[in-house]
């Protein structure tokens, strides 16, 4: 998709967002960043983990990275240093409710001879409401800013999904190499032939209910081979009984086989749901991942103290359809009923989130959406 003709002015655009528990909001700006880079523009990417920052950082294409500079969110209130940084930006992103505190915003005010457009991006949002709200202003009631909010969602009008067509494209002519695919994985996994097995990537909350999954696969002959990140999806698993060690470890009185693997690069990762055949997401960044690999995807919700997510859950349930086990917060996912025919109807699943992949690239992308605010903003 071409950006719209008022936001192709190269632009220096300040992109402020905190880790907070997990690394997903760091992972969807950091892809946000790089889209925003390709397309010509200038990023300071600010935020208050820089450490975390420079990992993704170091696994981002060199002729895109010298166009990313990370600057430590000193988020009580502006150095010196980063008010001489506002004074070269057009316009400053606050991902995910990160929050701007009054000396950062009085900062943004006094900023001459023109404040920055404000643009406040959006969790993904799952109902209507997100066309509703994307585009709409906010003046502040008190200092002379107003907000813009960019809203990405599941519906038109909204802001879309974080997308890149032509990475995607690549991903899939790679994925339809057998050879290919299984050259790479023999780089992630010493077992003997793992193009053979059945693959299953497991990224999920150390809360994920991963007894039905587990019950299912226990009494299924298909070698399965199960890709187990660091960090907390081994404590889902270390919940079940599954301790790993650091090498593929076989699951007794089966014929599948545990493979611990490290933390990815975000590119690495892309690889490996695009080569499996049923990928455990969370979040937002892989959530939205699994659905561009395009194969049977479960996913873990952020978890909220209010129970949001159960109602995001039945939102995104309700456009995506099917019957299959979707979201863990679901009602009929623990119950065995609904896993005694995971894989038996396996191609007919492959095939919804195909072509429910066909269905949403129809929505905006989002980096295009951001640059069309920023530039309603800043008429």
């Amino acid at each position: 998709m071409t950006p719209p003709a008022s936001s192709q002015t190269t632009k220096t655009i300040a992109l402020f967002c905190a880790r907070i528990d997990h690394w997903g909001d760091l992972g969807v700006t950091w892809r946000l960043a790089l889209a925003l880079t390709a397309r010509g523009h200038q990023v300071l990417w600010w935020v208050d983990d820089p450490a975390a920052a420079d990992h993704f950082l170091a696994h981002t294409p060199r002729h895109l990275a010298k166009q990313i500079a990370i600057r430590h969110w000193h988020r009580n209130a502006p150095t010196n240093a980063d008010r001489d940084q506002l004074a070269a930006v057009d316009a400053v992103v606050e991902a995910f409710g990160c929050g701007f505190c009054n000396a950062w915003l009085t900062a943004l005010a006094e900023r001459h001879p023109t404040p920055p457009a404000w643009v406040v991006l959006e969790h993904l949002a799952f109902g209507d409401w997100a066309a509703a709200v994307h585009g709409r202003a906010s003046p502040h009631p008190r200092l002379p800013l107003t907000a813009y909010w960019c809203v990405p969602g599941f519906v038109p009008g909204s802001a879309g999904l974080p997308r890149e067509p032509e990475e995607i494209a690549e991903l899939d002519e790679w994925a339809n190499h057998p050879h290919a695919v299984a050259t790479w994985l023999a780089t992630l996994t010493p077992v003997t032939a793992p193009e053979r097995y059945r693959r299953v990537t497991l990224f999920c909350y150390p809360d994920a209910p991963l007894a039905p999954l587990l019950t299912q696969l226990a009494c299924d002959p298909t070698p399965t081979l199960l890709f187990v990140p660091p960090g907390e999806p081994r404590q889902a698993l270390a919940r079940h009984g599954v301790v790993l060690g650091d090498r593929p470890n076989p699951w007794p009185g089966t014929p599948h086989l545990w493979q611990p693997i490290p933390f990815l690069a975000p590119s690495t990762y892309d690889r490996l749901l695009w080569s499996s055949h049923l990928n455990w997401v969370r979040g937002e960044d892989s959530f939205v991942r699994a659905q561009w690999a395009a194969r049977p995807f479960l996913w873990s919700p952020y978890r909220r103290s209010d129970d949001d997510h159960q109602e995001f859950a039945a939102a995104f349930r309700a456009q995506f359809g099917g019957n299959w086990p979707l979201a863990d917060c679901e009602p009929n996912f623990t119950k065995p009923d609904t896993w005694l025919d995971l894989w038996t109807t396996h191609a007919h699943w492959q095939n919804h989130c195909s072509a429910w992949r066909t269905q949403v690239a129809h929505l905006p992308v989002l980096a295009d959406a951001l640059l069309g605010v920023i530039a309603q903003a800043m008429r």
